[in-house]
């Protein structure tokens, strides 16, 4: 359980989120290259991109390594 969802239901978000991002992301490149100014799916590329990251947070980790063990 995570923030009261199962694993697979919070995985399934998380991914979303961040095929979204990517997308949003290629368009927005994409724009770029063209000279075209995108407002919007820029704002959107940004907020999924820190969703992505914020939510990443949230799985729980297995490894273990000498920082997280000595601070």
């Amino acid at each position: 359980m995570i923030f009261g969802m199962s694993t697979e239901t919070y995985t399934l978000i998380h991914v979303v989120i961040s095929l979204t991002g990517i997308g949003s992301g290629l368009i927005v490149l994409f724009g770029l290259l063209t000279g075209k100014r995108l407002d919007g799916l820029t704002a959107l590329f940004l907020a999924t991109t820190v969703l992505t990251s914020v939510t990443g947070f949230g799985f729980h980790s297995t490894i273990s390594c000498r920082r997280t063990k000595s601070g």
